[in-house]
């Protein structure tokens, strides 16, 4: 690979020209590329020996490969596939480096495989990560691309399929559609589940909860919180320690929360830390999603150690 040289003009006038250029030179890149009917030599002549020996490339399809594999690929999509690409928007962005740079194209890809029947435009976006060889001179800049990304819709391609696509739309994602519905509601069920079941259990011995829900389906169960202070759905997951002292600040005197004899939390259990400072016996159950509302590894670690604190707590 030939020396990379640094692009750093003080002249702002050559650096917007530099640009234009490549952004020139990316636009007869793309329509070479995503013009099937182009033929393999000139592919060879005009678009290969911008290509890098350690190019990547990657579609929802695959990722990998080198200089070689990607002209066989190149040649293959050419040979095998029927369509054409219309550019919406294409932008070339210098890294602060100087050397590397990023070229990202929008538009749309004019599948014409079954052109006798339809032909499909699919939205696309194409991502060239390239590096300057040599940009002394400005008006023919060399550079090559060692990462070249398609990102587009495997449900997008699905439903231009002829009859595929009506299966697909019609019946597939309708059916996906109940489905999820099905495993919302089981989820729900989990998550309020475990609180539940305590207090059927616990009926018989004229035990009495206060039961202030947060929880998105709190509604199925008429548990939702009302009147609570400091805490609602937006923080109550994860407080701030002010939040925290603040809730403990407030409640330390409440006279519904002198009537508590144990604190219980299932679902997130992180949230037990709001009722450490109230020294009173705590069951903790990790129903499901243990790291709940405390994904950052300080937040982690210090839910771990409230947690030790708590089991050796002889209450």
């Amino acid at each position: 690979m030939s020396e990379s040289i640094a692009f750093r003009s003080k002249n702002s006038a050559s650096q917007t020209k530099l640009i234009s250029q490549l952004e020139r030179q990316f636009t007869t890149i793309t329509q070479l590329l995503y013009t099937t009917s182009v033929p393999g030599a000139l592919l060879d002549r005009q678009v290969l020996p911008y290509i890098a020996d350690d190019i990547i490339f990657k579609d929802p399809w695959q990722e990998g490969g080198n200089k070689q594999l990607y002209r066989i690929r190149m040649k293959g999509f050419h040979n095998m596939f029927h369509f054409t690409f219309d550019t919406f928007q294409l932008n070339v962005k210098l890294n602060d480096d100087g050397i590397t740079g990023r070229c990202i194209v929008d538009g749309i890809m004019n599948l014409q495989q079954f052109s006798w029947i339809y032909t499909y435009p699919l939205r696309s976006i194409f991502v060239y990560e390239f590096r300057l060889i040599n940009s002394q001179n400005i008006d023919e800049p060399q550079f090559e691309i060692f990462r070249h990304e398609e990102m587009w819709s495997f449900a997008d391609m699905i439903d231009g399929i002829p009859g595929v696509g009506w299966l697909y739309k019609n019946l597939f994602r309708r059916g996906f559609g109940y489905f999820f519905v099905g495993l919302s509601a089981i989820s729900c069920v989990v998550h309020d589940r475990p609180i539940r079941d305590i207090k059927h259990q616990l009926a018989s011995f004229d035990i009495g909860f206060i039961d202030k829900s947060l929880s998105g389906a709190c509604g199925h169960t008429d548990t939702c919180a009302k009147n609570l202070k400091i805490l609602n759905k937006t923080n109550g997951m994860s407080p701030s320690f002010t939040q925290r002292k603040q809730f403990y600040e407030v409640y330390r005197n409440n006279s519904e929360m002198n009537q508590v004899n144990i604190f219980m939390c299932f679902h997130p259990v992180g949230m037990c830390e709001l009722f450490m400072p109230f020294n009173r016996t705590m069951i903790i159950i990790a129903s499901t999603r243990y790291e709940l509302g405390r994904q950052e590894k300080e937040e982690w670690e210090n839910l771990n150690n409230n947690l030790r604190l708590i089991a050796s707590n002889p209450r």
